[in-house]
Parts: structure tokens; sequence; C-alpha cells
């Protein structure tokens, strides 16, 4: 039987003292429209007109000397080897053109570094992250503020010595660092000013901005000023497992008349529009589309699964407008009078969809059943593994939810279940104070 577990208030953070400044020439409060495209670099075309620039930096020139010395070393090495050999076979010409043909390599090797560390750019709006790099070929990072998870600083021993560091950035759902500030002076300022833009944009697992309504979306409007749309209709996300089954428990919840948003099949029909369509043939090629004229999502995969730059341009792309189906089909349960709407979202809480559900159910199944279950998708243990490897982990995600089901038999048993939880979710909706926002370091004792 599925039941409510009790929730614990969590406290809120105050706010994060300091302003945004720009590490080369003093404060920076201004339009895009307000700075030389010499400023901004190659960085100018990512960043939106109208957004607040809080950052423009690039790396220190620190990072031509404190790069690899292993290619310098090689070079010198077998130079400087060729050339005493052919002096001790007294062939002096050959010995002459390895000592030119080496100095002129790592002359090569010198300009590349000079090269890299000028075009350079990192900039920081208030409401993206933009990374440019590359010289022959240019690698671009897009990381909406919304969605940063971690940030990480390293400084090596040759770094601190120095005074310069490296800044990781993570956003919610993904395995690893998607964009690298690599070598900036002043690290922990840094860090400090991109951590407040995040906060300030509301990113998941981060303090929510001053002032914000922390209210549960049945406790308020579609849009600022308007009147609560939803009083009588919670919105519930469903999170859990993988191979738990939450399209089970989604189907259970339709019998009973909610109305169930699918966002991975919104996600798929924001890839057939026209203007979706343009984007990405723009980005990558006419090789992305499949027979019918449409985007492949299977040669998208390609593109993007080994690439978090171009990952975080395509979830740039198709969430927004993934976001705004959701908030559409939300209203019209709100207009049929629907009992619920069910929110089944991939990556629920890493991307940040559970800030618009008035709670959570988390749907798990003992490890065995999930195994068979994703078995039939073609996936080894080992893959399934892999791919939990990417989420959180399912105590973070259990301790986080109001509801909790167990899918371990029977798809019939599922309704009984669905059943409660509705009835305790619109019970709550009158006398039950709003959802405290969570935060990645929170923790909430979760019943059983």
């Amino acid at each position: 039987m599925a039941r409510p577990a009790p929730q614990r208030p969590r406290a809120a953070p105050g706010p994060l003292a300091g302003g945004p400044r720009d590490a080369d020439a003093g404060p920076v409060d201004t339009d895009i429209s307000d700075l030389t495209e010499a400023r901004l670099g190659r960085a100018a075309a990512l960043v939106p007109a109208g957004e607040r620039i809080e950052l423009v930096i690039g790396p220190s020139g620190w990072i031509v000397a404190l790069r690899g010395a292993a290619p310098v070393v090689v070079i010198f090495v077998l130079s400087a080897g060729v050339a005493v050999t052919a002096a001790a076979a007294g062939l002096g010409g050959l010995a002459l053109w390895a000592l030119i043909a080496g100095s002129a390599l790592l002359v090569g090797v010198l300009v590349w570094r000079v090269l890299d560390w000028w075009l350079r750019r990192y900039v920081l709006t208030d409401r993206r992250l933009v990374t440019v790099q590359g010289v022959l070929r240019t690698s671009a990072v897009d990381l909406p503020l919304s969605r940063v998870q971690h940030l990480h600083l390293e400084r090596s021993l040759a770094q601190r010595v120095v005074g310069v560091g490296t800044i990781g950035v993570a956003t919610a759902g993904s395995a690893g660092v998607e964009a690298v500030l690599e070598s900036v002076d002043e690290p922990e300022r840094v860090l400090g000013l991109i951590r407040a833009a995040t906060q300030r944009a509301g990113a998941p697992g981060t303090p929510a901005t001053p002032g914000a309504s922390s209210a549960p979306p049945s406790a308020r409007g579609a849009e600022a000023g308007s009147e609560p749309a939803r009083a009588t209709m919670p919105v519930l996300g469903l999170a859990g497992t993988i191979g738990a089954g939450k399209s089970s428990l989604a189907r259970a919840f339709a019998s009973l008349g909610c109305l169930v948003v699918d966002s991975d099949k919104e996600a798929h029909a924001a890839l057939r529009r026209d203007d979706v369509r343009a984007e990405i043939v723009s980005w990558w090629g006419a090789g992305v589309l499949g027979e019918d004229g449409h985007v492949d999502r299977t040669k998208v995969a390609r593109v993007v699964f080994s690439d978090p730059a171009q990952r975080a341009r395509l979830e740039g792309l198709i969430h927004p407008l993934v976001k705004r189906a959701r908030a559409e089909l939300v209203a019209q349960g709100a207009a049929r009078g629907v009992p619920a709407v069910i929110v089944d979202a991939p990556l629920l809480f890493e991307a940040g969809v559970d800030k618009e559900c008035d709670a959570v159910v988390f749907v798990d199944a003992p490890r065995e059943v999930r195994l068979q279950r994703v078995a039939a998708r073609g996936w080894s243990e080992d893959e399934l593994r892999r791919r939990e490897s990417a989420q959180w982990p399912a105590e973070r995600k259990r301790a986080l939810c109001r509801y909790h089901v167990m899918n371990d038999d029977a798809e019939s048993k599922l309704a009984p279940q669905a059943a409660d939880i509705l009835r305790d979710a619109r019970a709550r909706l009158d006398d039950t104070p709003p959802r405290p926002e969570r935060s990645a370091n929170d923790s909430v004792q979760a019943g059983s």
C-alpha cells in the first residue's frame, strides 16, 4: 500500500554576498548589444540579445606553460638524439637539419598553444554559461544556468603556485563535467560568481532566488498575477529506479481519469517540428535526417552521446519546448476538470521537473524484477548499471518523494495504490503548506 512519507522542513539559505564583476575590465552590468564582438569573440553568436553579461574572461596566460610537457619533451629528445647520432657519424648536415626541424616543431607547438589561449572565451550571463575554444575547429558549450547541478574547482600544485585554477560545471542528469573553465585567474572568485548566478537562475540543487514564489503549482497561477488555475487539481511527478514500472503506474492513474503528460513523447514531437529540424540540420547537416525527412533520433544520438557540448546544445533547444508543452497540457487538464495531472518525465529530479509538481511518487521494484523487465528491452545487467550511474542514487530520489509504491507484482495491484495517492494528494491541497524547495544537500526522513 502506498503511504505518504512525513516531510521535514528545510532551512532557507541566506543570500550570497558579492556582485558581478568582469575579471579583465572591471564591472560588467550591461546588455549584450553594448559589448563589442571583439570582446566576446566567437561566443557572441551564442549569447542571445537582452541577456545581462556577468563575466567575460579567457584563461590565464599561464595556460601556455601549464599544458602537458610531453610533446615538448618528445620533440626535444628526438631532435637532439638524431642530431647527436648524426654528428657522431660525421653527418653534420643531417645533424643541423635535425636541430632545425626540432626547433621548428617546438615553435609550432608554442604558436598553437598561444592561439588556443587567445581564442578561448568564457562568458557568464544571467541565464547561461558559454565556453568557446578551438583553433581549426570551434568547440562551444552552452549551459543554461537553470540546469547547473555541480560546480568543481581543481588546482594542481603548479596552478596553486601561479594563482590559477580550473572550474568544472555539470548539469542536471549529466554523467560528468560538461563545461571546463581552464586555468582562470582568481578561480575562487570566478567560482563564486558562477554559483551566485546559478542560484539567482533557480538551478536544481541551489537555493531559490529571494522573493521568488515557493508555493507548489496548485497554489500558483500559470502567470504572475493570475488567479490560481487548478487549486483542486494536484500535479504529481513520477520518479523511481530504472525498470520499476513508472509507465505502468501512469496507466493506473490514467484509468482513474487523470491526465498523463509523457515528457518523452513531447520531446519526440519537438524533434518533428520544422523549425527544430532546420536548426539541427544547420548544426550537423542533413545526414541526421531519416528517409522520411524527419530528424532521426538514432543519428542524433550518435552525435550527442560522446560530445557533452553538443548534447547541451540539443537540450537547450528541446527542453524549453517540452516545458512549454507540459505547461499547456497542465492548463488543459485544469480546464477539463481532471482529478490530477501526472508528469512522467525521464530524470525528473535531475532535470528539475519536480519543481513543477505538488508532490512526487517514487516507484521501485526488486532488482531481479527490474533486470527481467529491462532484459525485454535488450539490455544487459551492465547496461542497466551504466544507465543507473548517470542518474541520482535511488535513495536520494526516494527521500525527496512524498509517496512510495512497490511495483513487484501484477499491474492490476497498482490501481488501488494510485487511488490512495490521488485521494491523499487532493485532500492535501487545501490544508498542506507549500512543499519546501529541495537542495542538492538536503535529506528528508522518508516513510516506508
